[in-house]
């Protein structure tokens, strides 16, 4: 009797923990979090939970850009010459053309929250968002039109790689494809039906190869008469990759595991090194910029910052 109780705890236990590490996108204020951070030739650019969005020329000194908004932005993308463009609730769109000095909001007919977006080129955007929304622009963001899915479920990101965009998505379903790949020139949705263990958290081109994360690690996707993958890192102890690097030629996966640990792995596959935090810092995003691994997340607006094998932490706010 003793142990089948037990039994019981643990599993609601479990339960408690998957309940809260399940939903690592928050569409709410409910913390202060960097949602993403993207970078052009000259700045690095971070979009936050209370609607703000923070420049940088070196990744440790942030100002706050003047975009006259409050509601929550999940994504950032920016290009080499200077454009940005940041998307969060209720379909809302922030363009800017000149390295974040001056920003317009543009309405996109789509009242649902936008999760992901990116810059394909000079005038044509995409971004994608909750029940299979994906949408673009071919006019600088000016108006926007939908693009028919085969899916209803919640984009969790786009990533464009050999002018395709593959689109990953956020499910519990078992039997439901959770990537896709959309043919720019042909204007076409295809399926990669692999077997994925939960919904996609990232898609990066690392080296030629194209990888994917999710609950069970980072795989690698192998298209070859039909698709396949290959475990490359697993993630099975509780760890959640958010972002996929290319950290000195090797993966570097950013994240966190359990009640808001954050948790940096470089040196994959050849020599994985790990790196904690304390539990109050989770990482949602991150990148390269200047020989400098930053990650980026909550609860109070961190950054933490890897230069010559030395981590340094830092506050927005």
């Amino acid at each position: 009797m003793v142990i089948y109780l037990y039994r019981i705890i643990i599993l609601l236990i479990l339960a408690l923990l998957t309940s809260c590490i399940e939903d690592p996108v928050k569409t709410s204020i409910d913390d202060n979090y960097i949602s993403s951070i993207a970078k052009s030739d000259s700045y690095l650019f971070a979009s936050a939970s209370n609607g703000q969005i923070f420049r940088s020329s070196d990744g440790e000194d942030w100002n706050p850009l003047v975009i006259n908004n409050s509601i929550l932005l999940l994504d950032i993308d920016a290009s080499p010459d200077g454009r940005v463009i940041a998307s969060g609730e209720n379909g809302a769109i922030f363009i800017s053309t000149n390295n974040g000095d001056n920003w317009s909001k543009k309405s996109t007919g789509v009242s649902s929250f936008l999760k992901d977006v990116l810059l394909y080129d000079d005038s044509t955007y995409y971004a994608g968002g909750r029940s299979g929304t994906l949408i673009r622009s071919t006019n600088y963001g000016e108006t926007w039109t939908t693009i028919s899915t085969p899916f209803s479920t919640q984009i969790s990101k786009l990533s464009l790689i050999n002018n395709e965009i593959y689109i990953g998505l956020r499910t519990n379903s078992d039997n439901s494809p959770l990537i896709y790949k959309y043919d720019i020139s042909n204007d076409t949705i295809t399926t990669i039906d692999i077997e994925v263990s939960s919904f996609i958290t990232d898609i990066a081109e690392i080296n030629g190869d194209i990888y994917f994360t999710d609950y069970s690690g980072c795989n690698k996707l192998i298209e070859n008469a039909g698709f396949s993958k290959e475990l490359v890192y697993s993630t099975n102890n509780g760890f959640i990759a958010q972002k996929i690097l290319n950290f000195n030629n090797e993966i570097a996966l950013v994240g966190y595991s359990g009640f808001n640990l954050g948790k940096v792995i470089t040196g994959i596959p050849s020599n994985p090194i790990i790196k904690e935090f304390e539990e109050s810092i989770y990482f949602n995003s991150g990148i390269i910029f200047s020989n400098k691994l930053i990650a980026c997340g909550g609860d109070e607006f961190e950054l933490a910052v890897l230069q010559n094998s030395n981590w340094k932490i830092i506050k927005l706010r």
